[in-house]
């Protein structure tokens, strides 16, 4: 056995109502490893080693283990009975601050080419050749892996997790606005109730469902997000057996680049965009997830459209729309163009010299996009006379800025904002002063690195705050 030597080792306090165990008439013919039971621990035995030091058959006196050991009888325990379950807390110690800035540093870089591997050619081939148009909208089919892992019983996790998200809403008071807009899929048709006869068809795949709520939105408060990532009964999950697809978003850096180019800017998005895409009829049981009715009851059902939280989503949208843009390059040039160029998911960002280039462009891109089955509103631009142009209904709520951001970031966490009406860039950096709260380096660099500034715009006042500020000012604290 190998021994260290500690400078100093915790004690053991017994609690007085338990220190009379010692009077217990069983113990009275053994010899105590701790005689007295409490006080400074003498010696700390390695789990590994500790059978090496049993000599008998462990028993049970007043709620405590007892172990014949050639040290003594060790006992073992609850030290308090009828307490409470000890509380545990996890504790992650911060990284360093100089990681956080170099990960910041990275953030910030352009990133590289990417070029496509043989799998990706092979799942743009297969989009190409099981795509269908109903009614002129795309009907799809997922990428498979080539050897997907099987999927056990999902249901059973759909099922609590819906209970989990509804007392969790109705605790926050958003239990209503979610269930209105699962209630719209069934009625807009992006989703149907299950026939009884159909529910214990297989294959099949449960989602669950919770609500992500953006406040800052005008138009959509409240999304619905399926978890395909949820692990079934066999330990893999729907988005396991899927392939993500090639990244099809033109670099963020060039829409930007290419947006300041023009006069006369302007922005919009697709409404619904992904549930403007149907699901191809075999898909359509791998999308089921449940909700309750006004009854309480239970209902199954499974979507018909792409949804957010599927793998491949992100990757079968944009090569709808790309889709789109080749079949029509030559009755819709402009807006092919604008479509392979300045889309980024669902938001387009280009402009034109003048007015009527632009107002024509918009015209010609909603044309197409129809064509599909897909709206594009939230216009917003710097130009007064095309906003009056744009019929109403398709105007922004707040057509005042244009925001900017990467597809998978906050609202919150925008770095990049337009203000259409002075025709400039800005930012908000999120650093709150307090005369109480000390300015750290940390909360410098937590708050700076909440700003996306891909094209460096703002790389002057960034720099200051991540390293003049840190490291030249007296009042900036180590940690």
């Amino acid at each position: 056995m190998t021994f260290t030597v500690f400078p100093k080792l915790p004690s053991l306090q017994i609690p007085p109502n338990r220190q009379d165990i010692l009077s217990n008439h069983a113990l009275r013919s053994y010899h105590l490893a701790d005689p007295d039971l409490g006080g400074a621990v003498d010696l700390i035995l390695n789990v590994d080693d500790s059978h090496s030091i049993i000599t008998g058959q462990s028993f049970r006196i007043d709620g405590l283990l007892a172990l014949p050991t050639c040290l003594g009888l060790c006992l073992s325990g609850p030290l308090i009975q009828d307490s409470p379950p000890p509380a545990f807390m996890a504790s992650i110690p911060p990284t360093d601050l100089q990681e956080d800035l170099g990960r910041l540093w990275e953030l910030d870089q352009v990133p590289e080419a990417l070029f496509r591997s043989p799998e990706d050619e092979r799942v743009i081939q297969d989009f190409d050749t099981s795509y269908k148009r109903i009614n002129g909208r795309f009907s799809v089919s997922l990428p498979r892996v080539s050897n997907p892992p099987p999927l056990g019983d999902t249901r059973k996790q759909a099922l609590s997790r819906l209970f989990a998200n509804k007392r969790s809403l109705s605790a926050k008071d958003k239990l209503q606005a979610f269930s209105t807009v699962i209630r719209e899929y069934l009625e807009l048709g992006h989703a149907h109730v299950i026939p009884k006869d159909e529910i214990h068809s297989v294959p099949n795949c449960y989602l669950p469902v919770h609500g992500v709520f953006k406040d800052a939105s005008t138009t959509t408060k409240v999304r619905a997000v399926f978890d395909a990532s949820a692990r079934s009964t066999s330990g893999s999950s729907f988005n396991d057996t899927l392939l993500p697809g090639p990244n099809l978003y033109p670099p963020l850096p060039d829409v930007l680049l290419r947006f300041r180019l023009h006069p006369i800017g302007m922005s919009a998005d697709i409404s619904k965009m992904f549930r403007e895409i149907l699901l191809n009829p075999e898909e359509k049981d791998f999308h089921r997830f449940l909700l309750r009715d006004e009854s309480g009851s239970i209902v199954d059902c499974r979507m018909d459209r792409l949804t957010f939280g599927v793998k491949s989503s992100p990757f079968l949208a944009t090569q709808v729309l790309h889709t789109l843009a080749r079949l029509h390059a030559s009755s819709h040039p402009a807006a092919s163009s604008a479509i392979l160029s300045n889309f980024y998911v669902d938001d387009f960002l280009s402009g034109a010299q003048d007015v009527e280039s632009a107002d024509s462009l918009r015209k010609e891109l909603c044309d197409l996009l129809a064509q599909a089955g897909m709206v594009l509103r939230k216009w917003r631009t710097n130009s007064s006379e095309l906003r009056n142009r744009v019929p109403a209904y398709l105007l922004d709520d707040d057509s005042s800025s244009v925001s900017i951001r990467p597809p998978n970031q906050a609202p919150k966490a925008l770095g990049i904002h337009c203000d259409v009406v002075s025709d400039s860039f800005f930012v908000s950096i999120p650093i709150t002063l307090s005369n109480t709260e000390p300015v750290t380096k940390r909360s410098i660099a937590s708050g700076t690195a909440g700003v996306f500034d891909i094209l460096g715009l703002f790389c002057p006042a960034i720099v200051q705050g991540n390293m003049e500020k840190v490291f030249a000012l007296g009042r900036a604290r180590p940690h």
